[in-house]
């Protein structure tokens, strides 16, 4: 017998595929299967539905006397249906419902079940009671959690200077989650018919902060700005000076071929294996083995390709706030489930503990980045021997291996003198992500690689499996160019100190208006406070005077903004009144409110 218990959302997008989600991961629970729910509209009486299909029983708890008339009018007749044919019924001695009484309900229902069910957004609660408060109240208490990610249904456009062109409009309105016409409420979504995307392909696309970003890239003022003259351009890791002459003659010497052969496929070159090996050994002191050297097109597929070699769907990965904004998507195209755990916003560190409370049965994969991006941390040697601790005890209690993926896009960016340290010194279990886009400012030459290091004792049994997966993943090897500069590229990088003479003033310039910011020890990221709480609103201030940051509501951190120290310098100078003005008026908004 399991019993299960659900927590889940409302304002739900796509129905008919969380219906099938629901009963799909119900299927797979050993019966006799008792189910426990709330009956609240959306995922709640989802549950209940898929509960009764199967046969189990229903046991309900009313969060309290008045609990129908809150429901939505539209969800009532299927309360009362699921309320009729449940096996008991418990309503809580509670008049009128409020947060309080939903966390009561929650907890009384986490009393009982051994699994919960959760349709989440991955959002933190918007109060007490809510979905992100019982999944961290579950985990706390080592009950197992079953997350299906979800779509909510949110206002297609914000109405702020960021998102208000009309390309931008159409761009979210066109995003699953809207509110479109077509289906009426409360009947079943048939877009099918119509030939309409995956739910795979929905549930990524609608992403909260993944929306946000491609909103912001497509159509938006940003994107209407963004080359004009007098732009201040501090979004995104892209180049505003002309690139390196060691850069370009590495790609100019290869580009004449040497044999009839020199475009045709490429899989791993050896030269390349072998010079990408010995920089990393130089850097790390491990020995890699020039076969352990997979190459690919950047870190993102280094990540996509690491995480399908070691994972199936429904695997749970976990990795902390805020993150590179792309792990999410990353995952749900790969069916696995993100679990997000806060790090220290006071020294920028991972919380080893909120790791360890989020590692259950169904972790695969914990990733770190270092030195790490928007908040420019490199995790110490210290910090990076306990969680190796954590995850090897971690997975001799479970009897499954937790691997961990480095992600190391930045390895080679750091400042102060400092020494970067791998994962991969402390944990043998390591998968290391890297790409030559960061160290050469050069994003759009898609090259980098998976390595495996001498540790990883499965690595010679996976290099057949690696390989077949570079391939039906749409040949994801860089291409045969690329491969061929790579031993020359590896001779050089941008210029750090150049970068770093920026952080500083930077760092200077922002703290003497009143900001708060720690310089960043690796990366080009600066992640600085809001001045105002919104800090959505205030970026959008800042992009009224023509100079554009990422807020940290697009990293899942909100209260933060985060500036890219590629601008140039010129860029920089122009800038810095323009902060300091904004600095003045939230200020001033703040005191006359």
């Amino acid at each position: 017998m399991t019993t299960v218990g659900v927590t889940g959302h409302r304002d739900l997008a796509d129905a008919a595929g969380l219906r099938q989600a629901i009963a799909s991961e119900l299927g797979t629970v050993a019966t006799p299967l008792i189910g426990i729910s709330a009956l609240a509209a959306g995922a709640d009486q989802f549950f209940a539905e898929a509960v009764l299909g199967l046969g189990g029983e229903l046991h309900v708890i009313v969060p309290g006397r008045d609990y129908r008339a809150t429901l939505p009018p539209d969800a009532r007749a299927a309360f009362d249906r699921q309320l009729a044919a449940a096996t008991t019924v418990e309503t809580l001695d509670i008049d009128t419902v409020g947060s309080d009484a939903y966390l009561a309900a929650g907890l009384a229902m986490l009393d009982r079940c051994d699994l919960l069910l959760a349709v989440w957004d991955g959002e933190q609660s918007r109060g007490r009671g809510g979905t992100a408060d019982l999944v961290g109240r579950a985990r706390e208490r080592g009950i197992a959690v079953r997350v299906i990610p979800a779509v909510r249904r949110i206002p297609a456009v914000r109405g702020r200077p960021l998102f208000t062109t009309p390309a931008a409009e159409s761009t979210m309105a066109l995003l699953p989650g809207s509110v479109q016409s077509g289906n009426q409420p409360g009947r079943p979504d048939m877009s099918d018919l119509s030939g309409s995307a995956s739910h795979r392909a929905t549930t990524l696309a609608g992403i909260p902060h993944f929306r946000m970003l491609t909103a912001y890239l497509d159509g938006s003022f940003y994107a209407s700005r963004q080359r004009q003259p007098g732009v201040c351009d501090f979004a995104f890791g892209n180049p505003h000076e002309m690139p390196s002459a060691a850069y370009v003659a590495a790609l100019r010497s290869v580009l004449e071929p040497r044999n009839e052969e020199w475009f045709a496929y490429q899989t791993n070159s050896p030269e390349a294996q072998a010079a990408a090996s010995a920089a990393l050994n130089r850097l790390t002191g491990i020995a890699f083995d020039p076969e352990d050297i997979h190459l690919t097109t950047g870190a993102f597929t280094a990540i996509a390709l690491a995480l399908k070699t070691v994972t199936d769907p429904g695997d749970e990965v976990i990795y902390s706030l805020p993150p590179w904004f792309l792990y999410e998507p990353l995952l749900i195209e790969a069916g696995l489930t993100a679990v997000k755990v806060p790090i220290d916003t006071t020294t920028f560190d991972l919380d080893l503990n909120a790791i360890a409370a989020a590692i259950t049965p169904r972790t695969r994969v914990v990733i770190v980045n270092s030195p790490n991006n928007p908040t420019g941390r490199i995790y110490p040697p210290e910090l990076l021997r306990e969680l190796a601790a954590i995850l090897e005890a971690a997975s001799q209690r479970l009897n499954r291996r937790i691997y961990l993926l480095s992600d190391e896009a930045y390895n080679r960016i750091v400042y102060d003198g400092a020494r970067f340290h791998s994962p991969a010194e402390y944990y043998p279990h390591t998968l290391l992500a890297y790409t030559y886009g960061k160290t050469h400012l050069a994003p759009g030459e898609r090259i980098g690689y998976l390595a495996l290091p001498p540790g990883l004792s499965s690595r010679v049994a996976l290099r057949g499996t690696i390989t077949a997966l570079q391939i039906s993943m749409g040949w994801i090897y860089p291409n045969a160019t690329l491969q061929y500069a790579l031993p020359r590229l590896e001779e050089f990088s941008i210029d750090i100190g150049l970068l770093q003479r920026k952080r500083d003033r930077m760092v200077t310039a922002l703290t003497a208006m009143g900001y708060q910011v720690a310089p960043c020890e690796g990366t080009f990221y600066l992640f600085v406070t809001s001045p105002t709480p919104d800090d959505t609103a205030f970026t959008d201030d800042l992009a009224q005077r023509d100079v554009f940051v990422l807020p940290g509501t697009m990293f899942e951190t909100p209260g933060f903004f985060r500036i890219s120290l590629t601008a140039s310098e010129e860029m920089i100078e122009r800038s810095l009144p323009l902060f300091a003005d904004a600095f003045s008026r939230a200020r001033r908004t703040a005191v006359a409110g």
